[in-house]
């Protein structure tokens, strides 16, 4: 856990220090780098609050000298959320700086490779005609919060394999990383929700008419895209208010829960699957992301996975295995 820590923290450092020197106002930067940790602090701690009754319970029932130690694992997983959110949120916000969106065209294409010669979203309200607007926020906003920022404490806090709870708390916080900041500035693009103000183009206009027509435009969904998009021609940094569509972190971060879901709680795979492609589906109902984007988070969140397995992250690295040694009469007449 301890090596754990310090990586988030070195990277929440990092990225803080990267931006710095990008800034023209650095000390408005610093003002508002400090009130945006405080804020991720509190939302996280006030997350966490809900899982005090699991924290509460795993400590009465851990063995006397562990309960110590499980503390210390749930504290530093807390503080492992906290700077690895600091650190993508800041990173983040630097992508259209570093690199202008510029695959949208591309994402939008291999969608409609994908799903026949029609764009995603209306293949996505097929699917979903009914949906009450008030459930979309609830479950693309707030249900997803709880795995997304609630899952390390479950792992911390429940898990006595000490090699699963090394393997997904290190693929949780890779994922943020390798998929919410890396492969988010390699295929730096906005959305379909944004693809015609960025283009000048009216390409994904049936998007926009769909979501009045449902009330999802004036709905905390619509609301957070417009504040979105201010952001974005205001230009400047607002910590956590930045466009960011390739890949998708809402369907990657549901994509380790349902990994560590599938391994642990066999009985609990059908819905831990159907969660994540309801996250899948939304993503793309909602126009905040291509399908491509989903489908890529999916696949390097099994990848990272296949990776940590063969890279234990608990000892030096590679598992090691000692050689056998076979005993035979000879041998044993050696040693006598």
């Amino acid at each position: 856990m301890s090596r754990l820590i310090r990586f988030a923290f070195f990277y929440a450092i990092f990225a803080f220090i990267f931006l710095l020197f990008l800034q023209d106002e650095r000390i408005a930067f610093v003002e508002r780098s400090l009130a945006g940790a405080t804020s991720v602090f509190a939302g996280v701690s006030k997350l966490w609050a809900l899982g005090l009754p699991l924290i509460a319970g795993t400590v009465v029932l851990a063995a006397h000298g562990r309960r110590r130690e499980r503390l210390g694992e749930i504290g530093g997983a807390l503080l492992c959320v906290f700077f690895l959110q600091c650190g993508f949120l800041t990173l983040k916000d630097a992508i259209p700086d570093l690199v202008p969106f510029y695959a949208d065209p591309f994402l939008a294409e291999i969608d409609r490779w994908l799903t026949g010669g029609v764009d995603a979203w209306r293949v996505a309200h097929r699917l979903l005609p009914d949906l009450i607007v008030s459930d979309v926020t609830l479950v693309y906003f707030q249900l997803w919060a709880l795995p997304a920022f609630g899952l390390p404490l479950l792992v911390a806090a429940t898990d006595g394999d000490a090699e699963r709870k090394r393997r997904y708390l290190w693929l949780y916080a890779l994922s943020w990383i390798v998929i919410g900041n890396i492969l988010a500035l390699l295929g730096s693009s906005a959305g379909p929700a944004f693809y015609d103000r960025l283009l000048h183009t009216t390409a994904f206009a049936g998007l926009q008419d769909s979501m009045r027509a449902s009330g999802l435009a004036q709905s905390p969904v619509g609301i957070t895209q417009s504040a979105l998009w201010q952001r974005y021609l205001s230009e400047g940094f607002d910590f956590g208010l930045s466009i960011s569509a390739f890949p998708s972190m809402h369907v990657a971060a549901t994509s380790v829960a349902t990994l560590y879901i599938w391994e642990r709680w066999p009985g609990l795979r059908l819905p831990a699957v159907a969660y994540l492609v309801t996250i899948f589906l939304l993503s793309i109902y909602t126009g905040f992301h291509y399908a491509t984007d989903g489908i890529t988070s999916v696949l390097v969140v099994c990848l990272l996975n296949l990776a940590l397995r063969r890279f234990r992250t608990g000892g030096r690295g590679r598992k090691i295995v000692a050689p056998h040694r076979s005993v035979t009469i000879a041998s044993l007449r050696k040693v006598g």
